[in-house]
């Protein structure tokens, strides 16, 4: 079912991908008006199509979970498509379109030595979050909860003890001699 779903909605990968870098356009010379607009559009739009597809509603036939997907692909392309002739009516002064099939591989180059060790930092990153997690989880419900409770207990001790003073009044003062 899952397989599914993300095949369904795995046609929307390109044109989310595409809409980053219009929104920002958008966002680098302070135009962001229109991005809420058209954003706050398409989740009407994806909470709508995904009420109709899912369930079957107005003729259509109910898709289940794989109607979430086609919904959000849609609504993917048609945010894409807001976004891009927007850009194309309002903004062709900065020639966004004019090079779309002749990429300047100088640039890309430039952009790729920066950009790959800092996509490599926030991937390893977040993989160590995700690797104590599944470790944490390996080890139990009772003992997570353990663990994170002396966590937080953690915490509040170095708080108290960085900004307690002696005059203050601390339950855990004790702890911070």
């Amino acid at each position: 079912m899952s397989s599914s779903y993300l095949r369904a909605i795995s046609f929307g990968i390109l044109p989310a991908l595409l809409t980053f870098p219009l929104r920002g356009l958008l966002e680098g010379i302070s135009e962001t008006r229109p991005i809420l607009v058209i954003c706050l559009v398409g989740v009407g739009l994806n909470v709508f199509l995904n009420d109709v597809l899912m369930f079957g509603k107005f003729g259509f036939p109910a898709l289940g979970l794989v109607g979430t997907g086609v919904a959000s692909s849609v609504v993917y392309s048609l945010v894409f498509l807001m976004l891009a002739g927007f850009v194309w009516k309002r903004h062709s002064q900065h020639d966004v379109f004019s090079r779309f099939l002749s990429p300047d591989l100088p640039m890309i180059n430039e952009l790729l030595r920066v950009g790959v060790p800092i996509a490599m930092t926030i991937f390893f990153e977040f993989s160590m979050f995700a690797i104590c997690a599944f470790a944490m989880g390996a080890v139990g419900a009772k003992q997570l909860a353990a663990t994170s409770d002396c966590d937080a207990n953690r915490l509040d001790d170095i708080h108290d003890c960085t900004w307690n003073r002696p005059g203050n009044v601390s339950p855990r003062w004790h702890l911070c001699r």
